[in-house]
């Protein structure tokens, strides 16, 4: 119920990972929740309401704010969901997380009262989705290479796609909904509007897909 539940609640809200952490104020209206959290941007933190149904809230409430701890448990559980539902093994899930664009990583530790940096060898991000393509397909690859870096992450972009979908590409309307500061950052990380779309939307020839949680 905690993983199904806030799975639902990220991806209906578009939320940063650590969005929930920081709850400024709950207010209830008409029947629904809205929810005021705090979440940091790139300069400073905003502060954005988030409205949920009451059925979702009721069943969230008791694990808000969430904690931490909370937090890491949820990113565990989705891996292993993520990992069990792609039938990708643990060793290829470790390669996942340890990977690097140039295949080293600098580890910095304490010794004999001083600091020792030393670069050891790792996967490089290339021959982890060379594996990855082989295990899951060329077009799930990069899908499920993020999924795996960024468990709770990938919600907020599965959201914005989602939504902009169902809103007949409406950036304003999704910035504003999903707490983006800036509506150029949805047109450079998820395009902007094509042509076709865009013929398709003005003359009533498109269809938009509906908003639901499954």
């Amino acid at each position: 119920d905690f993983v199904i539940s806030m799975m639902e609640l990220y991806f209906t809200t578009g939320s940063r990972a650590k969005a929930f952490s920081k709850i400024v104020d709950i207010r209830t209206e008409d029947g629904r929740v809205e929810i005021w959290v705090k979440e940091k941007g790139k300069k400073k933190e905003y502060t954005w309401k988030k409205r949920v149904s009451r059925e979702l809230y009721e069943r969230v409430r008791r694990y808000l704010p969430l904690s931490e701890r909370n937090i890491n448990k949820l990113r565990m559980y989705l891996v292993r969901l993520y990992a069990k539902y792609y039938g990708i093994p643990f060793d290829m899930v470790k390669k996942i997380k340890q990977s690097t664009l140039m295949g080293v990583r600098m580890l910095v530790y304490k010794k004999n009262g001083g600091y020792v940096e030393k670069v050891i060898e790792v996967p490089s991000t290339k021959e982890v989705l060379e594996e990855l393509k082989q295990l899951v397909g060329l077009e799930r690859a990069r899908k499920v290479y993020y999924a795996i870096r960024h468990p709770l992450h990938i919600w907020r972009h599965t959201f914005a796609i989602e939504m902009l979908e169902a809103t007949g590409y409406n950036y304003e309307v999704v910035a504003v909904l999903g707490g983006w500061v800036k509506v150029n950052t949805l047109e450079r990380v998820y395009g902007k509007l094509e042509y076709d779309k865009a013929y398709a939307i003005a003359f009533g020839e498109f269809k938009p897909k509906p908003f639901v949680f499954v």
